[in-house]
């Protein structure tokens, strides 16, 4: 419980008075009241407006330092005795009386952070179905009124066990559609995929699903499309979690998780857990349990995946022969569906880091845009900035009049994000087009 209340809170209740901030329930309760109507009617413009009696509201707000936040807004309602009508004065920044804009902004910005609505709900403190109805009106508002993003998300949401697609625009960071789950789902978000059409996207995250990133990668042919590696780890997290619900369970070995448990443990990586938890899993690694082993296997394949992404169904072949036989039935279908990815140019990346590539690229072409003089070693240095990546020798070469000023471990060719390769050349590509003052012969014959 903290110690104190946080004097911000205060702050966003604005128009409000005799205001007490206190920590109960888990969460903060800013109590506030407003009597900023005055006795003029809104409806007939008479200054006949009596107060009627007090009523408490209670308002969402976004959630401070991951501790949800309620405004309860003791407020008067009105009567007109011209008119007859009740009126009630309404706090700045809500939406409908029940939440706040900054909550919608943040409900925006932070739902994909978790696996499932249940979990987020429950942390910023509103119903399941509230949260549901939120979203889809959010999405109804901005679908229309905002332009087809350049960079498009299709994440998959878990609500009661059914599982819904979530469009967000990965640049501004926010929901933009949200597709629920049924019988004509795929219908539905192709639909809500062709408005993109004329203005297709450049890059889209896609779920870890064959039969969506088919339907993408026919409506978009020249995107640039990627899994999460987060994603990724959550499918094989699916795969074991299944696998020890109809399989080992059964078996009694001493050592498996409670049914309970067995969902969150197939979806933890061993980086992610305590200190007691690494011990119970290296005990059921020594007990020889398939379920731990399997775990530590899913870990295994997600550390070379994330080393070599470009070359993950190498990676994924060598780790599979590795494999026991209980572990191969468990992901006896991976391989099948890596080589599917692959073949639609597919592969998994941290998604952050790719974003965060991007726009270091753009920021790029927008500097070299600028009537400027840039020597050899401000190109260099504007390169590395940009990229901040290592890529391989072949395409470090390109550039040869930068080798004096690049980093030795990029001559190395240590693996990393897939396409690293296309943002470096697109940026190679750039530098090539701008004209400069000094050595702009030299640099452009050499990387011939």
């Amino acid at each position: 419980m903290p110690r104190e209340s946080p004097s911000c809170l205060a702050l966003r209740v604005g128009n409000a008075e005799n205001i007490n901030v206190i920590y109960e329930n888990d969460r903060w309760r800013v109590h506030a009241s407003i009597t900023s109507l005055g006795r003029t009617c809104p409806a007939c413009g008479t200054e006949a407006l009596v107060v009627h009696d007090w009523r408490v509201s209670t308002v969402l707000d976004a959630p401070h330092i991951d501790t949800p936040v309620q405004l309860c807004i003791r407020r008067p309602r009105y009567i007109c005795r011209s008119c007859g009508q009740m009126h009630s004065p309404r706090l700045s920044g809500t939406v409908d009386h029940r939440v706040t804009e900054r909550f919608v902004e943040y409900v925006q910005r932070h739902m994909l952070e978790y696996e499932s609505m249940k979990q987020f709900a429950k942390f910023v403190g509103i119903q399941q179905q509230s949260l549901a109805r939120l979203i889809l009106s959010i999405a109804d508002q901005t679908k229309e009124s905002l332009k087809p993003p350049i960079w498009l998300g299709i994440h998959h949401f878990i609500l009661r066990e059914r599982c819904h697609f979530v469009l967000t625009d990965l640049y501004l960071g926010r929901a933009i559609d949200f597709v629920p789950a049924g019988t004509l789902q795929l219908t539905q978000l192709r639909e809500r995929l062709a408005r993109y059409s004329s203005c297709a996207p450049l890059l889209v995250i896609v779920p870890v699903d064959a039969t969506t990133i088919s339907l993408v990668r026919k409506l978009f042919p020249e995107a640039q499309m990627f899994v999460p590696i987060e994603t990724f780890g959550q499918h094989l997290g699916d795969m074991l979690a299944m696998a020890a619900s109809a399989r080992w369970s059964r078996k009694g070995c001493r050592g498996m998780p409670s049914p309970d448990d067995v969902y969150q443990v197939a979806h933890t990586c061993k980086h992610e857990m305590d200190a007691r938890q690494r011990s119970r899993l290296n005990k059921g690694i020594a007990s020889g349990h398939p379920f731990w082993l399997g775990h530590a296997a899913k870990d295994r394949l997600l550390d070379g995946v994330r080393m070599a992404p470009m070359s993950f169904l190498g990676v994924a072949n060598d780790w599979y022969q590795d494999l026991t036989t209980d572990q191969m039935v468990v992901f006896t279908g991976l391989l099948a569906e890596l080589r599917a990815m692959k073949s639609l140019d597919v592969y998994p990346a941290r998604i952050p880091v790719v974003i965060d590539s991007i726009r270091s690229l753009a920021a790029l072409r927008q500097t070299l845009s600028k009537k400027r003089n840039f020597t050899d070693e401000i190109l260099c240095a504007l390169l590395l900035t940009a990229s901040d990546l290592y890529t391989k020798p072949e395409i470090s070469r390109k550039l040869k009049w930068a080798q004096p000023y690049w980093r030795n471990e990029v001559l190395l060719g240590l693996p990393l994000i897939p396409v690293v390769g296309g943002f470096l050349q697109s940026a190679i590509n750039m530098l090539y087009s701008v004209e400069l003052q000094h050595h702009c012969d030299q640099w452009r014959s050499a990387a011939r």
